[in-house]
């Protein structure tokens, strides 16, 4: 286990943007571990998309999945995010 991911996954999580580093690496450590097998799916399906879609999603927060488990998996992130604030 790398930063609270199994290692396929955590290698996949290092984006080289700072802020998607940081926001992969806080929420392996604190809640990649509770969610359930199709959370956990959906968030390896989120890491296949191309870092300026991440950037919308989860930084400027511009755009969002239209639905499905993408929509839920970018939701539960933004709330582990908005914990912290």
């Amino acid at each position: 286990m790398h930063g609270g991911y199994p290692s396929a996954i955590y290698w996949r999580t290092r984006r080289g943007v700072l802020e998607l580093d940081h926001i992969f690496l806080q929420f392996g450590q604190s809640h990649y571990a509770a969610l359930n097998a199709e959370q956990q799916h959906a968030f390896t399906l989120l890491l296949d998309c191309p870092d300026p879609l991440l950037l919308a999603y989860l930084v400027y927060r511009t755009d969002r999945p239209k639905s499905g488990p993408l929509l839920d998996i970018v939701q539960i992130i933004l709330r582990s995010i908005n914990a912290r604030i």
